[in-house]
């Protein structure tokens, strides 16, 4: 069986590809504008600021617990995107990509 490899962070592009440097990522519950918290850890023991902003690369670190809308601003603020009833993995070890041993934040 295979499974398809998913990029281990965030990662924002506008249509051309180009990273949305400093983009922001607001998180909210499903279906409203009432902010919920994201995490930087797989154990959800440390928040992201809200809105998260995008590094150079157009990325963060960022991890889910329960059911989001998400919306994807760039650096100015425009709406990029939104998706409602997000839902984050329920397991993460049971993604094929990580490992916490090996997940490195570059």
């Amino acid at each position: 069986m295979s499974t398809l490899l998913p990029y281990p962070r965030f990662k924002a592009v506008d249509a051309s590809g180009v990273p949305i440097v400093g983009g922001h990522v607001h998180t909210y519950l499903a279906g409203t504008t009432t902010n919920k918290a994201s995490y930087t850890t797989k154990a959800c023991t440390v928040e992201n600021a809200n809105p998260v902003v995008l590094d150079a690369n157009g990325e963060a670190t960022i991890f889910l617990n329960g059911n989001y809308k998400i919306i994807l601003e760039n650096a100015v603020g425009a709406e990029i995107w939104t998706l409602d009833n997000v839902n984050g993995m329920r397991d993460i070890d049971d993604a094929p990509w990580y490992n916490s041993s090996d997940y490195t934040t570059l």
